[in-house]
């Protein structure tokens, strides 16, 4: 079991957007698509400021200082990357929804994009409160 929760987090990056693209294109395709045009635009604005937050989450976490202890153990156990590879795939999610809007796709896959692209979100706010918590708790600036 414990390997299967490593796994999860290891793929968290491609799995959750995944899994919530897919879900909310599957239940609620017909109702997204029925969604007016001018609105639409409400939604792509929204993905665009979120592209700005994933990018703060991303200047945060490098902000931390590199020499910590709890900076090297996370490197070393690799959730360092999860890290990154999350933030850049919520920012490429985000981007193909502003593309799919441009080039006039189906509205339902513009909010299926969207979100999916919250999953992103979530896990990288997660990790970075975690880290956060985990350096005010230790203190270890050496």
């Amino acid at each position: 079991m414990l390997r299967v929760k490593t796994e999860l987090r290891r793929f968290s990056f491609i799995l959750w957007p995944s899994l919530g693209f897919f879900i909310a294109l599957l239940l609620f395709c017909d109702t997204f698509n029925a969604i007016d045009e001018s609105k639409m635009s409400v939604v792509v604005g929204i993905a665009g400021s979120l592209i700005g937050i994933l990018l703060t989450v991303f200047t945060i976490y490098i902000a931390f200082p590199k020499e910590s202890k709890t900076i090297q153990r996370l490197v070393k156990s690799g959730h360092d990357g999860i890290l990154r590879r999350t933030i850049v795939s919520g920012v490429i999610t985000y981007t193909c929804c502003v593309f799919a809007w441009l080039f006039e796709a189906q509205n339902g896959i513009v909010v299926s994009l969207f979100l999916s692209g919250f999953s992103c979100i979530f896990v990288s706010l997660y990790y970075i409160s975690k880290i956060n918590k985990f350096l005010q708790r230790h203190s270890d600036s050496g």
